[in-house]
Formats: structure tokens, C-alpha cells, sequence
């Protein structure tokens, strides 16, 4: 398990994505009718809320499926790069963004905008940093009956390489179980 240091947190957990969900300070379930706008519409009054009551900019927690034909995070009706531009509502109340999604951060030679492309994309809109792994995702398992037995302000470990993006879109960073490859 990762601990999530900023109590100015926020998960989001798309609606099939299989369990463990996340908690943070501000969960939210997100259906799959959630366009892009208003989801992070959404987002942007938490985190404003979120920096008011702890007075840090908050970090996001985004949980859900990748896909890469185009490069895609599944959550709502689904963030490609045409969307990104809705992330420039979150900029001035986030720091950090985790996506937590199967090959989120995957290069592919075979298409002109890769994952990494959309990772550094969302970073350098927010003007936040933005973790996402490169290889598929498996939750650990906890009690089945259980979707929550996570605790609050955790996530579970990372599968394969981990890129780690500056606000700039740039790889700032990529770590195998912790050890750093750059």
C-alpha cells in the first residue's frame, strides 16, 4: 500500500473499475454518462474547497480503466486528449495527480500520440505532476465482500515501470518497485 500524504485529497473511482476504490478526504464514484467538462467542473470545486480548508493544493486520485486505441482513461464517458483541456479548471488548486489506470503512461511507436503523449498533456494543463504506470494494473485483493477495505488515504502498489511527469510534461522520473531507472 502507498500512503497519500495530503490530506487535501481527492479519489475519483469510475464506476466498473474493480475493487479496491479508493477514499480519500473527498471520494467520489463516477458514472459512466459523466462528460469530461462537468467531471472536472466537479473536481475543481473540491479541490478549491479542498486548498480553502487545508490550505495546500490538493492531490487527485483518478482510478479506472486505460485504453490505448486512442490513448484513453475510462472514466465518465471517457478523457482523451481532445478533453484534456479540462483540466486547466483544476490548475490552481492541485499539485499532483495519480491515474491509476492500465498502460496510462504506455509509449506506443505504432500510433503518433501515445499514453505518455496524454500523460504529459494532463500535466503541463493542470500544471501539476502526474504519476501513472506503464503496464497493466491488478487491485490487490482484499476481503471480497469488501470494495472498501483499503483505508482511507491509501493506494495499493504499482504494477511494472511508474513514470513520474513534472508539471511541464516532462519525465521528471520512471521507478520499478521504487528504484529509479533514470
Amino acid at each position: 500500500m502507498i500512503k497519500i500524504s495530503n490530506p487535501a485529497a481527492m479519489a475519483l473511482n469510475a464506476y466498473d473499475v474493480p475493487p479496491p476504490w479508493y477514499r480519500m478526504t473527498n471520494t467520489r464514484q463516477v458514472a459512466k454518462d459523466v462528460a469530461p467538462r462537468d467531471l472536472l467542473n466537479n473536481v475543481a470545486s473540491v479541490l478549491k474547497d479542498l486548498k480553502a480548508k487545508f490550505g495546500t493544493p490538493g492531490t487527485l486520485i483518478i482510478n479506472c480503466h486505460g485504453g490505448s486505441s486512442p490513448p484513453k482513461l475510462g472514466i465518465g464517458t471517457g478523457i482523451t486528449k481532445p478533453d484534456v483541456v479540462h483540466f486547466q479548471k483544476i490548475a490552481p488548486y492541485v499539485s499532483d495527480i495519480i491515474i491509476i489506470a492500465c498502460n496510462a503512461a504506455r509509449a506506443n511507436a505504432n500510433q503518433k500520440f501515445d499514453g505518455m503523449d496524454l500523460m504529459s498533456l494532463i500535466a503541463k494543463t493542470a500544471n501539476a505532476s502526474v504519476t501513472a504506470a506503464t503496464e497493466i494494473q491488478w487491485p490487490e485483493t482484499g476481503p471480497v465482500a469488501d470494495p472498501n477495505w483499503l483505508p482511507v488515504g491509501y493506494i495499493d502498489d504499482w504494477e511494472g515501470p511508474v513514470m513520474y511527469f513534472n508539471n511541464k510534461g516532462d519525465v521528471k522520473d520512471i521507478q520499478v518497485n521504487g528504484k529509479t531507472l533514470l
